[in-house]
């Protein structure tokens, strides 16, 4: 007999989150994607705020597009995976081709440039790991990282701008005409 557990729409919407990224479900992956999932994206530079509305919106697509209901009032605020996934999706769209969905690798590439490292529950390291994680993400939420971007989201090799005056968006933009400019 097959026991089946009832979840939580939130759970139900993480587990679609965390699908969108990692493939096949790992523990290892599944805990630190939730980690980020537990983290709330601070928007504070102008204009950073519609990177959280595009990762809100995920709920959205959840609702009409998988669960097909309608979307129920989810104030909660933004998360950081919620805006990862958000901004992987738009530098997809923008690079896609006929190839097959990119949006996991857009996403992981985004985490090693921040630098983060995934953990597991059996890691005598985890909270060196989760707290080395939240320093990392705190510095990159305030923008505390290097000029060229190094030690946020899209680190570039050239650039005459101050990354860290520079709103996300326009850093995705210059990330991608320099990693792939065709």
């Amino acid at each position: 007999m097959t026991v089946t557990r009832k979840i939580s729409v939130k759970e139900g919407y993480f587990i679609w989150l965390r699908d969108l990224v990692e493939g096949e479900p790992d523990h290892k992956l599944t805990k630190f994607i939730h980690s980020l999932h537990q983290k709330e994206f601070k928007s504070i530079f102008p204009n950073d705020d519609n990177r959280a509305e595009d990762g809100k919106k995920l709920r959205e697509d959840y609702f009409y597009g998988v669960l097909e209901v309608d979307y129920p009032v989810w104030n909660d605020p933004c998360t950081i995976l919620e805006m990862m996934i958000a901004l992987a999706k738009r530098i997809e769209y923008i690079m896609a081709d006929d190839l097959e969905d990119q949006t996991a690798m857009w996403f992981w590439e985004m985490v090693e440039n921040l630098g983060l490292e995934a953990f597991e529950n059996d890691d005598p390291n985890i909270d060196y790991k989760k707290h080395m994680n939240d320093q990392i993400l705190n510095s990159f939420q305030e923008r505390k990282y290097q000029r060229n971007g190094r030690g946020g989201l899209f680190p570039l090799k050239r650039t005459k701008l101050d990354q860290r005056e520079v709103e996300l968006w326009y850093q995705m933009q210059a990330y991608i005409q320099e990693c792939c400019p065709d």
